[in-house]
């Protein structure tokens, strides 16, 4: 049920007597858009804490211990060690695991209620901001980010090798972006397949592709964005981990949201909004959620997920 970048859904999981290992799949990789593979990471890191939080709703404390070796196969690394113990307290954010997901729709009318309950949320790892003239900045930005990627033939190429844009794809329920997750009726997937596609070069030189892939209006009905930042020196798998709570955070107060990669992975426009929101100088952007209500009546699309059968790796293959 974790998020990962693109939903390639990196995370293997081996039992190990009363133990578990999460185990990074090195075959499930984004040269392009992720060449050092830290995106994965955090990715791994989001699971790790998903089954923290799995464990904790079955009366279960976790003991994370961060590993990062190879064993005897050399498509798996070892993330993380999870050992247990009984707990009697559980984690509230475990109920929200369920109903979290990306919403990329509209947002609902926000409120100055929203607003107040929402800059409740900021913590030592996450600032928030409701401020219309800053979100509206933010989302110039985003655009901003968005288009320099899109311009890289190979991450634009990458990335459209993992969006699921008809019903009859062989991945559609399985992994990738598939329009259903993206919110795209029948005709806005066939558009996006031919602005992402081979037209996107000629659309750009014509002026017309940075408009088309704009998504500047959805800040101006979005209650707010959380930028969430660690110590920059701080291992992936553990931001992964901080990473979900955040967004799960949200989600315990009834907002939904969507990640903002381009405003972390592109250095002018993260350096930007490190200024802009004053964050701390030994803190480094991870990444950012632009966040609002759902409109009444929207209902949360079926997620792509691996069969339970493609998780689970033997072991012995990891010592």
């Amino acid at each position: 049920m974790a998020p990962s970048v693109h939903n390639v859904q990196p995370v293997r999981w081996a039992i190990d007597g009363d133990r578990l290992i999460a185990v990074c799949d090195n075959s499930t990789v984004l040269p392009h858009a992720d060449p050092a593979g830290h995106d994965i990471l955090v990715s791994v890191g989001a699971s790790v804490e998903g089954a923290v939080l799995a464990a904790s709703a079955l009366g279960l404390k976790t003991q994370v211990k961060l590993e990062n070796t190879a064993g005897t196969n050399e498509r798996f690394t070892k993330q993380t060690t999870l050992s247990f113990s009984q707990c009697s307290k559980k984690d509230k954010l475990a109920s929200c695991i369920t109903t979290r997901a990306s919403w990329r729709g509209p947002f609902a009318a926000t409120s100055a209620a929203d607003r107040r309950s929402a800059l409740t949320l900021t913590s030592q790892t996450s600032t928030i901001t409701c401020d219309e003239f800053q979100l509206e900045e933010i989302g110039q930005m985003a655009d901003r980010a968005t288009f320099t990627f899109m311009n890289n033939n190979d991450v634009r190429n990458e990335l459209l090798s993992w969006m699921r844009l008809r019903r009859g794809h062989p991945q559609w329920s399985i992994d990738g972006l598939n329009a259903d997750a993206m919110n795209m009726n029948f005709f806005e997937a066939a558009g996006a397949f031919l602005v992402l596609g081979k037209s996107f070069e000629v659309l750009s030189k014509m002026g017309l592709a940075k408009a088309l892939v704009s998504e500047a209006r959805r800040y101006k009905t979005a209650t707010g964005i959380m930028v969430v930042h660690c110590p920059a020196n701080q291992n992936p798998v553990q931001k992964g981990r901080t990473f979900y709570r955040e967004w799960l955070r949200l989600e315990q107060l009834g907002f939904a949201a969507n990640v903002v990669s381009a405003l972390a992975d592109h250095e002018p426009s993260c350096a930007s909004l490190h200024r802009l929101l004053d964050l701390p100088g030994d803190q480094k952007i991870l990444t950012a959620l632009l966040f609002g209500r759902r409109p009444t009546g929207t209902t949360i699309p079926k997620r792509a997920r691996l069969p339970l059968d493609n998780l689970i790796v033997d072991a012995g293959a990891l010592k």
